[in-house]
């Protein structure tokens, strides 16, 4: 099996994960700014076991490490900002606007990376149509039962401030495969880029917190019960706790993952996969049930089916 369908194999699965961690955000109860503390917590946590566990040759350059820590920030940012937009127009809307990253993860492969490079002009022409497809799928499935019975289930205000936030998530979660890029040229594992980087996010997420108004005390680590939270009947803490852990761990994992297929398959092959919406919409919609879908049945048909077809196109691009 060649590096490259290798590659396409590992962003597959990884799609498959970034499709779920974020689920725990709905039921765990916690405010923005207290999931988005704990998240990061479980980043850096499962980042280091991760390092310390994979076997991996090291070959950190110092100057890379911090390049790393500060793509990790800019992610940060991207992650906040899709936290907040799950709060304002739901998973189910958010994920696809944010997966518009893969559109721009394939335009940097392709024009700054040079990842075209070497492939025929037929290949190339399946890696943009798969790019197309799988944008157009995701803004049909950020349409996905924003209206039932005629009635506006969203306030204009929060669906345009939803949206922007999620358009931010997704230039956040593309412009750090640049310094990802130079890392792994430098000779960076991608476990170690993922350390590093996590060093970042944790740093970033932990400041947007406390900027959203989350500030760390001793009762952070031993209250029971999330009082704290207007209009929410009390439950364990600890379980709300490690609904957020559970987040960080699972985008730990989709991003190693992730960070291989890059490896292998280049950033214009991977993104389009990873970001793809199919697994977040189809999870939050018919699990979760934050939406009425049966409202939108022929934006959720298509909107599926484009995506779908994205991740098939691709196959012939790699």
């Amino acid at each position: 099996m060649s590096g490259e369908i290798t590659g396409y194999l590992l962003a597959v699965l990884s799609m498959c994960i970034y499709g779920v961690y974020m689920s725990p955000k709905k039921l765990s109860g916690l405010t923005d700014s207290r999931f988005t503390f704990w998240m990061a917590c479980g980043i850096m946590v499962s980042a280091g076991v991760f390092y310390l566990t994979v076997p991996h040759e090291e070959k950190t350059d110092p100057v890379m490490a911090c390049v790393s820590a500060a793509a990790g920030l800019v992610w940060a940012t991207g992650s906040f900002a899709y936290t907040l937009s799950i709060s304002r127009i739901e998973l189910t809307r958010s994920t696809p606007i944010k997966n518009l990253s893969s559109l721009f993860g394939l335009l940097l492969g392709m024009a700054c990376l040079s990842e075209g490079r070497g492939k025929s002009v037929f290949m190339i022409c399946c890696i943009c149509l798969s790019g197309l497809l799988i944008t157009v799928g995701a803004w049909l499935l950020s349409r996905v039962g924003a209206v039932v019975e005629g009635k506006k289930l969203l306030s204009r205000s929060d669906y345009i401030s939803g949206c922007l936030l999620a358009l931010w998530a997704a230039v956040g979660f593309s412009i750090y495969t640049v310094p990802m890029k130079l890392a792994f040229g430098s000779g960076m594992t991608p476990v170690s880029f993922l350390f590093f980087m996590s060093s970042g996010i944790f740093i970033g997420m932990t400041l947007l917190a406390v900027w959203a108004g989350w500030r760390p005390e001793l009762s952070l680590f031993y209250e029971n019960t999330l009082r704290h939270v207007p209009g929410k009947k009390a439950k364990s803490y600890a379980v709300s706790r490690l609904m957020a852990l559970s987040s960080g761990l699972g985008l730990t994992l989709g991003q190693l993952l992730a960070n291989y297929a890059v490896k292998l398959a280049g950033v214009a092959v991977v993104w389009p996969i990873t970001k793809n919406s199919v697994a977040a919409v189809l999870f939050s919609a018919f699990v979760l049930k934050d939406v009425c879908w049966k409202s939108s049945p022929g934006k959720m048909f298509w909107g599926v089916l484009l995506c779908l077809a994205g991740i098939i196109v691709m196959a012939f691009g790699v």
